[in-house]
């Protein structure tokens, strides 16, 4: 991508989500989104088919640059990184999520929001799933628990992730980071884990 055309993008982007907070995505047209941002049709038919195009192609985006973030964590510890067993790789982990979420709030609050887009936001669960299973041990809880256990974190985590935007961020991501790794950390040794050594 050239950088006039990374520009176009990017300015569409910023319209898109001041437009989403303003009006909601249903009501923005194609005339609202080139008239904020400041380009004739033609070209912003030149990077996207429709809004929906636009949205779709921002969402990704977001989500890969998360899970490219993610993956940089994972390689710094690839023999130590097993993600419940030190309450350390949970807090880094978690910091990193909300310093992430943070600094793309604006975009977050909009489709995480009552009127956000629920594609979305099942993206995101599946992707924070599919980020926990990969991290966790099986061997210490067993595939058919992990399986469960994943769908209700990320569950979980999408709700506080909701919770936190909706009441304007009053905490800061390390702050949340502390409580939320503190909570899984005391679930899976107390709960999951001591069920295992049990047998």
């Amino acid at each position: 991508m050239d950088r006039r055309s990374g520009k176009t993008k990017k300015l569409l982007e910023d319209a898109l989500i001041k437009l989403m907070i303003e009006k909601g995505f249903d009501k923005i047209s194609i005339k609202d989104l080139t008239e904020e941002a400041d380009i004739n049709r033609g070209t912003f038919y030149l990077h996207y088919k429709d809004k929906y195009d636009l949205l779709e192609q921002k969402e990704d985006e977001f989500l890969k640059e998360f899970a490219k973030l993610a993956e940089s964590i994972s390689e710094k510890y690839p023999r130590d990184f097993k993600l419940l067993s030190k309450k350390e790789n949970l807090l880094q982990v978690f910091n990193f999520v909300y310093t992430y979420i943070k600094q793309n709030s604006d975009f977050m609050k909009v489709l995480l929001g009552a009127n956000g887009d629920l594609n979305f936001q099942m993206k995101l669960k599946n992707f924070i799933e599919s980020m926990l299973i990969k991290n966790v041990e099986v061997e210490f809880v067993g595939e058919i628990k992990l399986k469960y256990m994943g769908a209700v974190a990320a569950s979980a985590q999408l709700g506080i992730i909701q919770k936190w935007l909706r009441t304007g961020m009053e905490e800061s991501p390390e702050e949340l980071a502390v409580f939320v790794s503190d909570v899984v950390y005391t679930i899976y040794n107390g709960v999951l884990k001591a069920n295992v050594d049990i047998k």
